[in-house]
């Protein structure tokens, strides 16, 4: 019998030390610039993100071609979507994730940014603004792309440090992404991870008054601009839009080609892909020039959102959201289990209010 040396390693140190092998080995450039084999499948990942009922379901079970009926998302829903590779059995796989409960989920995001997400090549995020309810935006798009953001940098950074040539291809790639010669370099702050902002419920947004159209248009293509971020207008009722969003969702998943076409008018529903848009073209806040050179210090972002309030004020702040605990949302209404919960709540009141020593009274205490 052979003899086998005991290990010094407990099984939590070598399930740390493969992770990190794992992780490693998505973060190796060569890898990045390495095709799939034919002979593998590939597999990517979209996550979608955004306020709350503007029809994030609804664009997946469209874009996966499925005829069902949309069901509320709880926390997180997954799906997927596969097609076949030419000729051949193989089949790439794209796997699908849905945040929901609007922002009040946010802190899930960090489930799916991470070192293994950071190949630019394999994870797309989808953040679906509502916009019929423009005052409710600015709330939703600041605090999904801010904990974005956040965790992106904290995996860039912890990248450099291990690998600054990985840092240094990771930032080529985002850049070849945006255009390397862009006239807006050194004023964009893309996102490594590439972003998609879409502004659902355009059937509802095109009923607005042109000048708040006007408003919405031009801060979106400003914020999408300012990460390096896609942006189009959808509707679920509008089969031209929807037809436009799947040939994009199909680019993010299975990089299939995508379309040059763009749209920068806010009289119709908006295209512009990473890149295409200028600050310049965008112009300044809507705000009057008095004010405006009164606030010359202040960051272009800050500007930006005070001129939206200023037209659209925030009904409600990101942290109201996050403590409506998703039982008491109407959305997720069930009446026979709400009643039950109900009576078991009243019995629990009950329960409280009796006094200690008849409770002590119900038992029967034995030596």
């Amino acid at each position: 019998m052979d003899h086998f040396e005991r290990s010094e390693k407990s099984i939590w140190d070598i399930a740390y030390e493969e992770r990190l092998r794992h992780e490693t080995s998505y973060m190796d450039p060569a890898l990045l610039e390495k095709d799939s084999s034919q002979e593998n499948p590939n597999n990517s990942c979209i996550l979608l993100c955004g306020s709350r009922n503007c029809g994030k379901s609804s664009l997946i079970l469209r874009f996966l071609e499925r005829d069902e009926l949309p069901k509320p998302t709880v926390a997180l829903d997954y799906t997927f979507g596969r097609i076949p590779r030419s000729h051949k059995m193989i089949k790439d796989v794209c796997h699908i994730y849905e945040l929901g409960a609007g922002t009040s989920m946010s802190h899930l995001l960090d489930c799916f940014i991470n070192s293994i997400s950071m190949n630019p090549s394999k994870f797309s995020i989808i953040i679906v603004l509502d916009l019929s309810k423009p005052s409710e935006l600015w709330n939703t798009q600041e605090v999904l792309i801010n904990e974005i953001n956040t965790l992106v940098s904290k995996i860039f950074q912890e990248a450099s440090c291990r690998s600054p040539c990985v840092a240094g291809e990771l930032k080529e790639r985002c850049w070849q992404r945006i255009g390397v010669n862009h006239e807006d370099k050194h004023l964009i702050e893309p996102s490594i991870i590439p972003v998609l902002i879409i502004g659902g419920r355009y059937d509802k947004f095109q009923e607005f008054d042109p000048e708040k159209k006007k408003v919405i248009c031009k801060t979106l293509r400003f914020i999408a601009h300012r990460i390096g971020a896609s942006l189009q207008f959808t509707s679920t009722e509008i089969d031209s839009l929807v037809s436009r969003t799947r040939s994009f969702l199909s680019y993010m998943a299975f990089n299939s080609g995508v379309g040059k076409a763009s749209n920068f008018d806010h009289h119709k529903p908006l295209l512009v892909n990473a890149g295409q848009d200028t600050f310049a073209s965008i112009g300044t806040p809507p705000m009057s020039s008095e004010r405006l050179q009164r606030s010359v210090a202040r960051s272009s972002i800050d500007l930006w959102k005070d001129a939206f309030l200023e037209t659209f004020p925030q009904e409600k702040s990101s942290k109201d959201e996050c403590k409506q605990a998703p039982v008491k949302d109407q959305q997720y209404a069930e009446p026979l289990i709400d009643a039950l919960r109900l009576q078991k709540d009243q019995e629990l009141a009950i329960h409280k209010k009796k006094p200690e020593e008849g409770q002590k009274g119900n038992y029967n205490y034995t030596k």
